[in-house]
């Protein structure tokens, strides 16, 4: 869960930190990310969807999933 404090929004801290997470994942091996968001909070939704996560449609699911393609990384 990652939830940033009012004065900490809208200063790029969440970008950053979700590009920093992304880099990491992308460096060690991972293919992607998958998010569970609460189908009710729509700016995490339009927060996410900026970087490049799509919705994901998982049938009876009571939750909003979206996902994201990480580059490939060349490894040594």
């Amino acid at each position: 869960h990652i939830d940033l404090l009012a004065p900490a929004r809208g200063r790029g801290i969440g970008r950053r930190a979700i590009g920093h997470l992304e880099r990491c994942l992308a460096e060690r091996g991972s293919s992607g990310l998958f998010l569970d968001v609460h189908p009710q909070n729509r700016g995490a939704q339009a927060f996410y969807a900026k970087l490049g996560y799509a919705p994901v449609e998982i049938p009876g699911a009571t939750s909003f999933f979206m996902a994201k393609q990480l580059p490939a990384q060349s490894r040594p």
